[in-house]
């Protein structure tokens, strides 16, 4: 849905029907489980159309936006749908939206960067490791349980109640990780290699199986290519057309009987050009305002407000970047519905802090973590982060 606020035309999260989250809510009620949220509106995704469907696979790639694979032209055969990523459209979020089939508002998990408060720190949660920290999994060593951390279960586990096997494909690097067990619980998970071993794999489980399965692989080489190089590059547009033309030859020669395959991904991707940074390490007013470091993603970022400072710092703040970012009290984006309901959990309150900084076109908020400079951001809510493809390969 489109919406300006503050002066930037931005794309908000369609939630009731339009959004990444109603793509897992669809298929559980294709498989006859009743799911949390809405499925799909009809014209996206008709369920009634696939009924007696008994396997599923949803390749999930990371980071293809919508208006970028209309573009490429790469599917260009296929009834190609939009719907929208949530906010932050980042992989934290998105993705555990895909495995639950609920809003951020529920589960909690809102950006790349969370305090978590129970345990006094700041962590990545890619990485599920104080910030800082170069190895994963540390917060483990720490009392941090994968396993019962989201509040809620994922669709492996309501498929599971009902005797649906489901298996999760990912990356060598990622199995057994702790962000593996706390998104992927209930499903039997699947390292593989590289495209060659995923793609293959998952043809041998869908020949294999009888009974209904559902399967799901997530693919993050597009993700890589546009941090590292940018979109709209060479090396972008290749990683995007060798993996849909090998997907395409192995998946749609009509051999597999009775199996839907769809396509979707968790956001797009922004050009984030140098001259976009705000280094807020410049800004000491901006630094003494602050309890803390900002949170959340360079392009929503959370900032936690040091008492007494509220009025005069927030005042400075839309007379310094109101130009370059939309400036939200946490209360009000809540009330926005950008994570979803209106009505969340202090345990999220907690998580956004006191104000939400809103990139406006290329712009990025910055502070000094050691990290290397991406030339392709997301998090926000410009059209290009925010639509993202919906597809129905087979049948």
């Amino acid at each position: 849905m489109k919406k300006i606020i503050q002066g930037e035309n931005v794309c908000l999260p369609e939630y009731k029907g339009g959004s990444i989250v109603n793509i897992p809510c669809s298929l559980l009620e294709l498989f006859g489980v009743k799911p949390a949220f809405p499925p799909l509106k009809k014209e996206i995704f008709s369920i009634e159309k696939y009924k007696g469907i008994s396997k599923v696979v949803l390749f999930l790639f990371d980071s293809l936006g919508y208006n970028r694979l209309i573009e490429s032209g790469c599917l260009k055969e296929f009834d190609v749908k939009s719907v929208t990523s949530v906010f932050p459209s980042t992989t934290v979020a998105a993705f555990t939206s895909f495995y639950t089939g609920v809003t951020p508002s529920v589960h909690g998990m809102v950006g790349y960067r969370l305090l978590l408060k129970e345990f006094g720190l700041t962590a990545n949660m890619i990485k599920l490791s104080p910030v800082g920290f170069k190895q994963r999994d540390k917060l483990l060593q720490i009392g941090f349980n994968p396993r019962k951390f989201l509040p809620v279960k994922t669709i492996f586990e309501i498929l599971g109640k009902k005797e649906i096997k489901s298996f999760a494909f990912t990356r060598m690097e990622y199995y057994k990780s702790g962000l593996s067990t706390l998104m992927l619980k209930g499903a039997e998970v699947i390292p593989y290699i590289n495209i060659v071993d995923l793609f293959i794999n998952v043809k041998k489980i869908l020949d294999k199986e009888r009974k209904n399965v559902f399967v799901t692989a997530y693919i993050d080489d597009f993700d890589t290519a546009a941090h590292y190089y940018g979109t709209r590059t060479e090396e972008e547009k290749a990683s995007t057309e060798i993996y849909l033309k090998i997907m395409k030859d192995i998946f749609l020669d009509g051999s597999m009987k009775n199996t839907l395959i769809l396509l979707g991904s968790d956001h797009g991707q922004m050009q984030s050009p140098s001259t976009s940074k705000v280094d807020i390490g410049k800004y000491r007013w901006f630094l003494k305002g602050l309890t803390m470091p900002p949170t959340g993603e360079f392009r929503a970022s959370y900032l936690y407000l040091r008492n007494g400072m509220e009025q005069g710092f927030l005042e400075k703040l839309n007379e310094e970047f109101s130009n370059r970012f939309i400036i939200l009290k946490s209360d009000k984006a809540i009330t926005l519905e950008l994570f979803g309901d209106k009505k969340v959990s202090s345990r999220l309150k907690e998580r956004i802090g006191d104000v939400i900084m809103v990139s406006k076109g290329t712009n990025f908020l910055s502070y000094p973590y050691d990290e290397f400079e991406l030339r392709a951001r997301h998090g926000g809510l410009n059209e290009n982060e925010m639509r993202v493809p919906f597809v129905v390969l087979k049948p």
